[in-house]
């Protein structure tokens, strides 16, 4: 058998490998109505309103959050259909704990989870229900990088989004190098990114 590099693995590929078409079958019962931010062959994803979900104090620290996403890539896992894709600051912010830093100068967090197929997403992408209750665990990726601003973390992150729902770039956990080439290893166990707690 070729060896594969999984950095560049694709979803074309990854159902090759299970010998199956372009689309690994994962049957989504939770049809969602709102039209996706971005809809690609391989992939929808829809940007959470957080604004929404910050008056209804949904996210906490509130402040804190700068962008979050429902992506739905069902070539990704044939467990579960979608994913979480969130962004945070590493500001403080009065009143909380300061955040844990391990990455000299992290400005910005990453969050990568998968959804619980049997949750319904659409009250999460209209900011009406917590994310954080139909999230699976442990995270499938989390990592800090560094961003002169909100504005430009979002843009990184809308690339990355793009690239999962192209089929270029997988959520799942086997996958961890793909994200490391992007945000960095520095918070995963073993990664030669990884120092422990900076701060």
């Amino acid at each position: 058998m070729r060896a594969i590099d999984i950095t560049r693995v694709n979803a074309s590929q990854i159902a090759a490998m299970f010998g199956q078409g372009p689309i690994a079958p994962c049957k989504i019962n939770d049809v969602i109505e709102i039209a996706p931010t971005i809809d690609l062959p391989d992939g929808r994803a829809w940007r959470i309103d957080l604004d929404e979900a910050r008056k209804r104090h949904l996210w906490g620290p509130e402040e804190a959050q700068v962008d979050g996403w429902v992506i739905e890539v069902p070539w990704a896992n044939c467990g579960w259909h979608s994913y979480a894709v969130t962004c945070v600051h590493l500001r403080d912010i009065p009143g909380t704990a300061p955040p844990l830093i391990y990455r000299k100068d992290a400005t910005h967090e990453v969050m990568v989870h998968a959804m619980n197929p049997a949750q319904r997403r659409e009250g999460v992408i209209r900011g009406w229900q917590r994310l954080q209750d139909q999230l699976l665990h442990p995270t499938n990726y989390a990592g800090q990088f560094i961003e002169v601003s909100d504005e430009l973390a979002r843009d990184r992150i809308q690339r990355a989004v793009t690239e999962i729902c192209s089929g270029e770039l997988s959520p799942d956990t086997d996958f961890l190098a793909q994200w490391a080439q992007r945000f960095g290893g520095h918070m995963i166990k073993g990664h030669p990114d990884a120092k422990g707690l900076v701060k």
